[in-house]
This record gives C-alpha cells, sequence and structure tokens, in this order.
C-alpha cells in the first residue's frame, strides 16, 4: 500500500515538473518570438525644434503604416530635439525625406511620419533627415485663428 502511494505521488510530481516545463517553454518561445528583431532594422536621426508630447516608443510611420519606432529622444547644445529612430531596413530613405510629428485626430497618439522625397542618394544606416517639420502645437493654432478673426473684423469694418 504504501508502495502504491509513492508511486502515485511520483507520477503527480513528474505530471506536474513536465507541464510546468511546457507552460515555460511556451512563454518563453512567445517572448523570443514577440522580441523586436534588431538586425532587419536600420537606425536614423531626426531634430526637432519642438516635439511637444512625443515620446519613445511612439511609431514611425511612411505612407500610414508603421516602419518602426522612436527609440531616444535627447537634447543637443543647441536646443535641438534629436529623435533616434529605428525602422525596417527594407525601407529605402533618400536624402529629400521629410519627417513630421504628427497626431492621429485632434488628441490623439503622436508619432512620426516619413514622407519620401525624390534624391537618388539613399540616407544610409546612422544618417541624419535633414528635413523636419515640428509637432503642431494646439494653443499656438487657437492664438493664430483669434489672430485671424480679430484682423478680418478691423478690415471689414
Amino acid at each position: 500500500m504504501v508502495l502504491m502511494g509513492l508511486l502515485k505521488s511520483e507520477y503527480y510530481e513528474i505530471a506536474v515538473g513536465l507541464g510546468v516545463s511546457v507552460f515555460l517553454i511556451i512563454i518563453l518561445s512567445f517572448v523570443f518570438m514577440t522580441k523586436e528583431d534588431k538586425n532587419n532594422t536600420a537606425i536614423v536621426v531626426a531634430k526637432f525644434n519642438n516635439v511637444d508630447g512625443l515620446k519613445v516608443g511612439d511609431h514611425v510611420r511612411a505612407a500610414g503604416i508603421s516602419v518602426g519606432k522612436i527609440t531616444k529622444i535627447s537634447i543637443d547644445e543647441d536646443f535641438k530635439v534629436i529623435t533616434v529612430l529605428r525602422i525596417i531596413d527594407t525601407l529605402l530613405l533618400d536624402e529629400d525625406t521629410t519627417a513630421s510629428i504628427v497626431t492621429d485626430g485632434l488628441f490623439g497618439e503622436k508619432s512620426i511620419q516619413l514622407s519620401i522625397g525624390g534624391s537618388e542618394k539613399l540616407i544610409t544606416n546612422g544618417g541624419e533627415i535633414n528635413f523636419t517639420e515640428d509637432s503642431l502645437i494646439l494653443d499656438d493654432l487657437l492664438e493664430l485663428i483669434v489672430n485671424q478673426k480679430s484682423q478680418y473684423s478691423k478690415e471689414a469694418n
């Protein structure tokens, strides 16, 4: 009777051990499969005067689809904001490419939109996008609308 009890407990321990092992293998394979493949990416830099709400991890888009992420944001000695972008290496950026900070909707998530130019010279891995458009600040836009309305009202009188 004692021998049967030991066998049942050993089988139970083996079953639990196998179950935990299978669970760990599944979790680890999921982690490695979803991890960003850095071998198929390129790094480019874009400098802005104002990024207003842009943050590390935000998307980089081209033609409306996500082609990468922002990996670092810092400021240089000239108070320019340096953004480091990790993009898919199959996206060929030419020297006329423009990087614009856009907002998804009125108060949505910010991202960098890449507009490919027409130059035949390409930006290499680690290179810089020379043409950038800063983030549009809602307060500045509202102030511009109010000023234009008041100017229009003065001209009408």
